[in-house]
């Protein structure tokens, strides 16, 4: 155990709260630590953990013999950094930030909201993302401060010391795996929304031929393309509104061009006509925007660049009415082009199968007409010479 870590918490105690001053005696910080139920015990934890860290870092950086000193700030909620790092050899300073977690996503939510301030973490989250490390283990630093609290009398902290971290530090990872999980499955629904839009777009092409088969495509994608949209099956409950998705997108606008143009009436037939043409032409663009989409996503994925972040605030600084999440509308991009990807895909293999059932087609038929001209020949007493032609192709 550190030595100095009864300090470090006495100190950030006095930094947390005006009710609490230098002059401080250990019965006043007990009386302040009263007024917090074990149900509030961990965020007084966390947070006095958090600036512990702090005040534990600038004793190390201070103390290890090299030019750099480390001065926090004055306010503990200054925003952007926690501390200004110093070479007194060359007078260049630094502001970063210190964070003591064990949640990569906690790090990496601090990363995008303040994207120039370098971040130093406590070791494990460090190694994980591969940021400098402050030198302190969050689990023995979350073991320290805990039962330094508990001697100041803070209920909720009673549990041994090694099972309080462990069971701490197992909450701040489920929340990091939970939140992985929960994006694995919205991973899958788009998948599997884009692969059922692709799947749509193949069956309306095979079905071209026969309109009332090519309805009932339209009409089952239709309600799973609604069903898709009020139902999250990934947390397997409703979504907060409709989600809007490509399948819903593509069989509505198929919907309503079939009942159009099937129409009695000349006028409403006419519009959907040209509805139809015109949701052509849009579904073009969408198309070429879906697959510039993909290729941000690729861009994220191989480099680390973080192309969709820079993409969605050009188009959010467009959008003067502020009504879509730019982020969110590359993912929908994203999705319907893996879609129409799939539909050329699956449309191409039913191509295939289709051009082999043809040639079957072509080839019974023929059979079928040779064997009857050959029954006609044998009705008709004909040469058996003359038959010959004929019985040698059905051989």
């Amino acid at each position: 155990m550190n030595d100095n870590i009864q300090e470090y918490v006495r100190e950030a105690l006095i930094r947390s709260t005006n009710d609490l001053n230098q002059f401080s005696s250990d019965s006043d910080i007990q009386g302040y630590l009263s007024q917090y139920d074990s149900n509030q015990a961990e965020g007084v934890l966390n947070n006095i953990k958090g600036i512990a860290h702090e005040l534990y870092y600038q004793d190390i950086e201070n103390t290890d013999g090299d030019s750099i000193f480390a001065d926090i700030h004055e306010a503990v909620n200054h925003p952007g950094s926690d501390v200004i790092l110093t070479d007194f050899e060359t007078g260049h300073e630094i502001e970063v930030q210190l964070k003591a977690t064990a949640s990569p996503d906690y790090v990496m939510d601090a990363m995008e909201k303040y994207p120039d301030t370098p971040i130093i973490a406590t070791d494990e989250v460090a190694f994980e993302l591969g940021l400098d490390s402050s030198g302190i283990s969050n689990q023995t630093l979350t073991t320290e401060v805990g039962d330094a609290l508990s001697d100041y009398g803070l209920d909720g902290l009673e549990r041994g010391t090694g099972e309080y971290v462990a069971m701490t530090y197992a909450a701040e990872q489920g929340v990091s795996e939970t939140d992985a999980l929960n994006d694995f499955w919205d991973g899958l629904g788009d998948v599997g929304n884009a692969a059922l839009t692709g799947g749509f777009y193949a069956m309306l092409q095979f079905f071209k031929d026969n309109p009332s088969k090519q309805k009932k495509v339209v009409d089952v994608a239709l309600a799973a393309g609604i069903a898709d949209g009020f139902i999250d099956f990934g947390a397997g409950g409703l979504e907060s509104g409709f989600d809007l998705n490509p399948l819903f997108v593509a069989s509505l606008a198929s919907w309503i061009s079939i009942r159009g143009i099937q129409s009695s009436n000349q006028k409403i037939s006419n519009i959907s006509s040209s509805f139809a043409y015109t949701t052509t032409k849009a579904l073009e663009v969408v198309e070429y925007g879906s697959y510039a989409a993909i290729g941000f996503e690729l861009v994220d994925l191989i480099s680390g660049v973080d192309v969709i972040e820079s993409v969605a605030g050009a188009l959010e600084a467009v959008d003067v009415f502020n009504i879509f999440d730019g982020a969110d509308f590359i993912d929908g991009l994203t999705s319907f082009g893996i879609g129409l990807l799939a539909s050329r895909g699956v449309k191409a293999l039913m191509d295939k199968f289709n051009e082999a059932d043809r040639q079957k087609i072509i080839d019974l038929q023929k059979a079928v007409a040779t064997r009857e001209l050959f029954r006609s020949m044998l009705k008709s007493d004909l040469p058996v010479p003359l038959l010959a032609g004929p019985y040698t192709e059905l051989r």
